[in-house]
């Protein structure tokens, strides 16, 4: 005889079926993938030809690491109630190294179908005697790591799975206009020149102070697939902005990242996104000060490991 809880996991085990995506579930996945995406910045909905074209791609943000090892293969995985979908996530594997998630989504209405997919993601990674299981940016936004807290049948579901929080990003957000950014200022001893490669959309402003290179800050473009309107190309994020450690603290920081979005306003830029460390309080504090504004928490969980 069967206990109740017992009872209620032959049940779910019966309900859900994990399969390969089918294209009769592009229209729904697309309103899944819009239902979760709508919440966080920049906010935008997607069509059904962005959806599948980022399941089609091994990555977005390949172009901008040449050297680095690409995925060999990647695979979109749906689980679906009594024939309906319910949660959807893709994996990449990347030779010699791992697996990773390049992006989840679920009905919050159906945790069975969330665990029942993340089950079968490690027991894919794991057959393809991968080291790790981890997560990659998130390829429906704009690159950012992690899991906004927002999506908390998300979370809840990656917890029970067995991944673990490591640590936590913000994502940080403003308006871009001529008229409001603050003129660059800072050591008039330091230098900035510029390093552009419009084809693979990135933008690097550099510092350099007695001909040594100390700070830049780096710009990214939107990925290819969302430009289908003049709203995406409103859009650019900040990848990275650093100091040399003996050179901090005499506004070089402030000094390229006003240059940069002078710069991006003037090609008719109006919104820029950037994530730090939700620790990182003193470049919050320096996006604030050009009129930014704090978003939503990402949660970045750990790698699984297999032995």
């Amino acid at each position: 005889m069967y206990r109740d809880g017992e009872l209620r996991c032959l049940y779910s085990i019966m309900r859900v079926e994990v399969s390969p995506f089918s294209l009769r579930w592009l229209s729904d996945l697309t309103a899944m993938v819009n239902a979760h995406i709508s919440q966080v910045p920049p906010g935008w909905t997607l069509t059904e030809s962005q959806v599948a074209a980022t399941m089609s791609a091994s990555s977005w943000w390949d172009v901008h690491y040449p050297a680095e090892p690409k995925p060999a293969d990647f695979e979109v995985l749906c689980a679906a109630v009594n024939g309906r979908l319910a949660a959807s996530a893709k994996i990449l594997y990347v030779e010699d190294d791992g697996a990773y998630i390049s992006w989840v989504v679920a009905d919050s209405a159906e945790p069975d179908a969330l665990s029942s997919l993340l089950d079968e993601l490690i027991e894919h990674a794991r057959q393809r005697q991968c080291k790790v299981l981890g997560f990659s940016r998130w390829e429906f936004g704009l690159g950012w790591f992690g899991i906004p807290i927002l999506w908390s049948h998300l979370v809840r579901g990656l917890q029970g799975a067995g991944f673990k929080t490591e640590g936590e990003w913000v994502l940080v957000g403003g308006e871009l206009t001529t008229a409001t950014l603050p003129e660059p200022s800072g050591s008039p001893d330091v230098l900035v020149e510029w390093r552009i490669n419009e084809p693979e959309s990135e933008w690097k402003v550099v510092a350099r102070l007695d001909g040594i290179e100390v700070g830049e800050c780096e710009f990214w473009g939107i990925p290819a697939a969302f430009r289908v309107s003049s709203v995406y190309e409103d859009w650019i994020t900040v990848e990275w902005i650093g100091v040399e450690k003996p050179y901090q603290r005499r506004g070089i920081g402030r000094r390229l990242f006003a240059e940069g979005l002078s710069y991006h306003a003037g090609r008719g830029v109006k919104n820029v996104l950037l994530w730090t460390d939700r620790d990182n309080v003193p470049f919050q504090r320096l996006a604030e000060q050009f009129g930014f504004r704090r978003g939503p928490v990402c949660l970045q969980f750990s790698k699984i490991t297999f032995r």
